[in-house]
C-alpha cells in the first residue's frame, strides 16, 4: 500500500504538470518568438544546435474590412508547423494550403445576410498607416475563405480589428519574419536567447527585450520560468505529502517487522538451541524483508499508477457529463425600467423569480452577467447580442468567450480534489491498518497478563474498564502528538500556496474534530474486536502453554 501511494502521488504530480503543459500548448507550443527578422538572419536561428524545431509567420499587412464591424483585418502568413504549433484552433472548414486562401477569425463573422462563407472569395484592399494614423491604400488581394479559426494569440478583446492567417509561400513577397523556437533544452532559454538575438544584424540598434516573446506561461509549467513559483508549490506539495507517506509507511513497516518478531521469540530460540548464530538469525530475518520488498514494491507501483489511471477515467467521464440549461430572450426593448438608474449603460435581463434564482446560483451578484452557451451555439449567442448592441446604441456590451477558460479551471480543480481527497483515504487507509495491525497484536501478546488478571478475580465489567480506560489513553497520546505535527504541516502547505498570492492560514477546526472521532472510533472499534478474540480464549490454556 504505501508503494502504491508512492507511486500515485508521483506519477499525479508528474501527470498533472503534463495536464498544465499541454493545456497551455493549445495556445502555441513555441517557447520563444524572435520577431522582425530578415530572411538572411533566419539561418542563425534555424541552424543553432539547440532549437529542435521552429515554425515561421509574418504580419504581412492591415486591410480595410467591408464585411462586418471591424474596421481593418489583420492578415497574417504561417508556415506548416505555424499552423500546428502557433495556436491556431480551426473552429470549421480547413487550413490554407497555399497563399491565395485563408481562415478568418470568429470575431469576423457578425451573423449579418450579406456576409461571406466557407468557399466564397473576398477582395481585401491592404495597406499600411501612416504618421498621422491615416490608412494608405498600396493594393488588394482576393482571398478564398477555406475555414473559421478560434480568435488567434495576436488579437485581443476589443481590437480595432479582426484578422485571417494565410499559407506562408515566397509568393508572399515578405521582407521580415517572426520565427517561433522549441528547444532541446530549455534550461538556459532566457540567456540563449538573449545571446542569439545579438547577433543578429537585424537587431543592431534596436532593443532586444522588445524583439523577443517567450512563452512564460508553457515555460513556467516546464519549471524553467524566470519565475518558478508553480514547479516550486508542486514540487513542496508532492515532497510534503511524500514525507507523510514516507514515515505513515516506515511506522506500519517497522511495527509489523516488530510484532513478528515478538510473536516469533521461541522459534528463534530453538534455532539458536540448535546452533543458529545471532548473524544467521539476523540474515534470516533481513532476507524475508528482502523478498517482501521484491513483491511488494512492483505490485505496489502498479496499483498506484493503475489507480491514477482509474481516476483520470472517472475524471474524464465526470468532465465530459454536463447538465445544459437554456434561457430564452423573448423580447429587446429600448425603456429602461423605472427602478433602474436612467443613465445605466449596461445590458438589463428581466426574468421571473425562479430564472434569477436559476441565474445567480446563491453566488454573489455583479454587474457581469455570464451566459453559459453550448459550442455550437456560440456563434448564434454572440450574433444576437451584436445586434442588440447595434440596434441600441444605449447598451453598452463586451463580449468574452470564457468557455474554454472555464473548462480549463473546471479539469484542474478536479483533478486537485480527485488528488487531495484520494490521498486522504490512501493515508487512511494506512493510519487505520497501523493501529488495528497494532493494537490487535498488541492484544494478542498479552494474552498472559489478561489470564493472570482474571484468574486472581478480575470482573468482565473491570475487564473492559481496564480496555476502555487504554482505548482513552492511545487515542489521547497519539492526538497530543499527530495534532501540532498535522497543523505544523497545513502550515507548510499554505506557504507552497502563497507562491503567487498570500492566502491567510486558518486552522481546520471542523478536519481536527472530524480526526479526533476518528481516532477514537477506531481505536474502540480495534479494541472491541481484540476484546472478542481474547474472550474466545481458556484461561488454564493460555497460562498452561505460556509456560510451555
Amino acid at each position: 500500500m504505501s508503494g502504491a501511494m508512492i507511486s500515485a502521488v508521483t506519477t499525479l504530480g508528474v501527470s498533472f504538470q503534463n495536464f498544465l503543459i499541454n493545456n497551455e500548448k493549445e495556445n502555441g507550443a513555441w517557447e520563444v518568438i524572435y520577431k522582425d527578422i530578415s530572411k538572411d538572419d533566419l539561418k542563425y536561428i534555424e541552424n543553432n544546435t539547440n532549437v529542435k524545431e521552429y515554425m515561421l509567420t509574418s504580419d504581412l499587412y492591415m486591410a480595410e474590412n467591408n464585411y462586418s464591424n471591424e474596421e481593418y483585418i489583420k492578415i497574417c502568413a504561417y508556415d506548416d508547423k505555424a499552423l500546428e504549433g502557433m495556436g491556431v484552433n480551426l473552429v470549421n472548414g480547413k487550413l490554407p494550403t497555399n497563399s491565395d486562401e485563408i481562415v478568418l477569425s470568429r470575431t469576423f463573422f457578425d451573423g449579418k445576410d450579406n456576409e461571406p462563407k466557407i468557399g466564397d472569395s473576398i477582395n481585401l484592399e491592404y495597406g499600411s498607416f501612416d504618421y498621422n494614423s491615416n490608412f494608405i491604400k498600396e493594393g488588394s488581394k482576393t482571398y478564398k475563405i477555406t475555414g473559421i479559426i478560434e480568435r488567434p494569440n495576436f488579437e485581443k478583446s476589443g481590437d480595432y480589428f479582426t484578422s485571417g492567417i494565410t499559407k506562408l509561400e515566397d509568393s508572399n513577397n515578405i521582407s521580415t519574419y517572426n520565427i517561433g523556437v522549441i528547444t532541446k533544452n530549455p534550461k538556459n532559454i532566457f540567456e540563449e536567447s538573449v545571446e542569439n538575438a545579438e547577433k543578429l544584424d537585424s537587431y543592431k540598434g534596436q532593443d532586444i527585450e522588445e524583439k523577443i516573446q517567450f512563452n512564460h506561461g508553457l515555460l513556467s509549467y516546464m519549471g524553467v520560468s524566470q519565475d518558478n513559483g508553480f514547479i516550486t508549490f508542486l514540487y513542496s506539495i508532492c515532497a510534503i505529502l511524500l514525507v507523510v507517506i514516507s514515515v505513515g509507511a516506515i511506522l506500519v513497516i517497522y511495527n509489523a517487522f516488530a510484532i513478528s518478531v515478538s510473536e516469533r521469540k521461541k522459534q528463534f530460540g530453538m534455532l539458536s538451541s540448535i546452533g543458529a548464530t545471532k548473524k544467521q538469525i539476523r540474515k534470516s530475518v533481513l532476507y524475508e524483508g528482502f523478498v517482501i520488498g521484491i513483491i511488494g514494491i512492483p505490485i505496489g507501483i502498479i496499483c498506484g499508477i493503475l489507480g491514477i489511471w482509474v481516476v483520470f477515467i472517472l475524471q474524464k467521464d465526470y468532465t465530459n457529463s454536463g447538465k445544459d440549461e437554456s434561457l430564452s430572450i423573448c423580447k429587446v426593448t429600448d425603456e429602461i425600467p423605472q427602478i433602474i438608474d436612467k443613465y445605466y449603460t449596461g445590458l438589463i435581463l428581466v426574468v421571473n423569480n425562479d430564472t434569477f434564482n436559476n441565474i445567480i446560483r446563491n453566488d454573489y451578484i455583479t454587474n457581469n452577467i455570464l451566459l453559459s452557451v453550448k459550442k455550437d451555439k456560440q456563434d448564434q449567442m454572440r450574433n444576437l447580442l451584436k445586434e442588440i448592441l447595434n440596434e441600441n446604441t444605449k447598451f453598452s456590451i463586451s463580449l468574452s468567450d470564457i468557455a474554454s477558460d472555464t473548462s480549463r479551471n473546471k479539469n484542474m480543480m478536479l483533478i486537485i480534489q480527485i488528488f487531495l481527497y484520494g490521498f486522504i483515504i490512501l493515508i487512511s487507509a494506512v493510519g487505520i491498518s497501523n493501529v488495528f495491525n497494532t493494537i490487535s497484536t498488541n492484544i494478542a501478546l498479552r494474552k498472559r497478563e489478561f489470564a493472570n488478571l482474571k484468574s486472581v478475580g478480575m470482573t468482565e465489567k473491570g475487564f473492559k474498564k481496564m480496555l476502555n480506560l487504554e482505548c482513552i489513553f492511545y487515542g489521547t497520546k497519539s492526538l497530543l502528538y499527530g495534532l501540532p505535527i498535522s497543523i505544523f504541516i497545513c502550515y507548510l502547505m499554505n506557504k507552497s500556496f502563497n507562491y503567487q498570492s498570500y492566502m491567510l492560514f486558518n486552522i481546520p477546526w471542523i478536519g481536527i474534530i472530524i480526526s479526533i472521532i476518528a481516532v477514537y472510533l477506531v481505536v474502540y472499534i480495534t479494541m472491541i474486536y481484540s476484546r472478542k478474540q481474547i474472550k474466545k480464549e481458556n484461561i488454564v490454556d493460555v497460562l498452561r502453554n505460556d509456560n510451555i
